[in-house]
């Protein structure tokens, strides 16, 4: 009887190992718990913009936070993005020369975080926190500017920020991955050209924002972030959220984020990402020709599981959200998370974005989207 006992208490323990185990990447798909995973979620983004973590902050958003995530799990949903740092509005801790010195002055930053977490947990969904905002440029912008154009205010954040908090959230299972930054597109040096590929602009590249970082100093930034991050936590996936433009070197294009451009510009062999993250949205009434809702996934070659990052039924050629998220299942994308659930504006209403996401709550030839955390 005591060993029958035992051998169910081994049993009982290994079923919570395997159930609660990390999500990672094997041939191209996306793996959690020996299944493969399809990505089906949202944008959060956010509840109050800049202000979200630290400083005792989190208190504010947090029960609206865990609505969200309540109803979409309720909704079939596995997944959200979230914003962190932005463009460094109230956190991290900058210094009057513009060295970050730490997370947050009242040291609740990383209690925040686990938190969140917890909720996460609670609901069965993968967070994927974007550290950094480039798709807008304002008085704040010159904080983010510091550590990109400056090694030694880059080694500050990594230092003091970057690695204090995913060294805290190590192992933790409802971290999906880690988004290096938004859009990084919209503050690119379109002008910038050199003899180097990886470094030089080509046309269409970004810059609605302001023009301000060359492609070697995003490599550089981008390479030792990642490196950080999985020298911290070995387990860690990483990506970035831009646009397909820069990301492929299909169809005459650039892929600036590849291994080989991201080592070039850093050195650093560990700084690659895991997966890549696509945003598209319709201009004038159009997606662009490059558009994943004009692709298959393998049609750009990549060598990366790729998600549809943002997307708006607001801006989609009258795609519903239900058509965008089945469209995504079906072409080769490994994730979908609609733009947002906050965003009255751009974004999809929130009752339209839990019916895609319930819509294929049920698919499971391409991935399943049911999953334990």
């Amino acid at each position: 009887m005591v060993f029958l006992r035992l051998i169910f208490a081994v049993a009982a323990l290994t079923t919570l190992a395997v159930e609660g185990g990390r999500l990672y990447v094997s041939n191209g798909h996306f793996m959690k718990d020996g299944k493969r995973v399809f990505l089906s979620g949202i944008n959060l983004a956010w509840i109050h913009y800049g202000w979200e973590y630290g400083n005792g902050n989190f208190q504010r958003s947090k029960p609206e936070m865990e609505r969200y995530m309540k109803e979409l799990h309720d909704a079939g949903g596995n997944s959200m993005r979230v914003w962190v740092f932005f463009a460094g509005e109230s956190v991290p801790i900058f210094s009057q020369t513009g060295h970050v010195t730490k997370l947050d002055n009242k040291n609740t930053f990383i209690s925040d975080f686990k938190e969140m977490t917890a909720i996460a947990r609670k609901y069965d969904i993968l967070l994927f926190p974007c550290l950094w905002n480039a798709a807008k440029s304002d008085q704040y912008t010159q904080r983010l500017a510091g550590i990109i154009y400056d090694e030694t205010k880059l080694n500050s954040f990594i230092d003091n920020a970057l690695v204090p908090l995913v060294t805290a959230l190590k192992d933790d299972p409802a971290i999906g991955g880690w988004d290096l930054m938004n859009e990084p597109e919209g503050l690119a040096n379109t002008q910038h050209t050199e003899a180097e590929p990886c470094f030089s602009s080509i046309k269409g590249v970004g810059g609605w924002a302001k023009s301000m970082f060359p492609f070697r100093l995003y490599g550089r930034f981008f390479n030792w972030a990642a490196a950080a991050i999985k020298k911290a936590d070995p387990k860690a996936l990483v990506t970035i959220g831009t646009n397909v433009m820069i990301n492929t070197d299909q169809m005459g294009r650039r892929n600036y984020f590849s291994d080989h451009c991201l080592i070039k510009a850093g050195g650093k062999k560990e700084g690659t990402l895991d997966f890549y993250q696509w945003h598209s949205y319709t201009w004038q009434g159009h997606f662009n020709s490059l558009s994943p809702f004009k692709h298959s996934a393998s049609e750009y070659k990549l060598d990366k599981p790729l998600v549809i990052g943002e997307f708006s039924a607001k801006a989609s050629e009258g795609m519903s959200s239900t058509q965008m998220y089945h469209y995504s299942y079906n072409h080769g994308y490994q994730g979908a998370w609609i733009w947002s659930a906050t965003d009255k504006t751009a974004g999809t209403s929130w009752s339209e974005e839990k019916k895609g996401v319930s819509s294929i709550r049920h698919e499971s030839k391409n991935g399943v989207t049911a999953i334990n955390v």
